[in-house]
């Protein structure tokens, strides 16, 4: 170990879309992982993945904003050839697997347009004690 949680949280550790996680090592307790390959071409094939995610909800959202019922169904089938080229990209990568919740419109980073909650029942929730 090099340094303590703290100090790599400061140099970027566990930020936002860290995909690392945190494990005691007990000596003579812990084994040592078995050795695994970290393809480089898991990471490019996941961001290829999230690239057709945000392109079938870009079309999407052009589809629901679209005017005509005409440009409407252009835009329905530019989103239906953005889906098609999911499934095919992830049969060529078994290691990822299909998110749709991802795929759906507003599944970016765009803040949430549920109602909040009454202010009573925020209240009601917090622990007393």
């Amino acid at each position: 170990m090099g340094c303590s949680l703290d100090e790599a949280s400061r140099h970027g550790f566990q930020h936002p879309n860290c995909r690392h996680s945190t494990s005691a090592d007990l000596p003579g307790v812990t084994r040592a992982p078995a050795e695994h390959s970290t393809a480089p071409y898991g990471y490019e094939a996941a961001q290829k993945q999230r690239a057709i995610e945000r392109g079938i909800r870009k079309w999407k959202n052009r589809a629901a904003a679209s005017t005509t019922p005409e440009g409407k169904r252009a835009v329905e089938a530019t989103v239906r050839q953005w889906q098609k080229k999911q499934p095919e990209h992830l049969a060529a990568h078994p290691e990822l697997f299909r998110q749709r919740y991802r795929e759906q419109s507003g599944a970016g980073n765009l803040p949430s347009t549920a109602p909040r909650p009454p202010q009573d029942a925020v209240e009601a929730a917090h622990v007393r004690g």
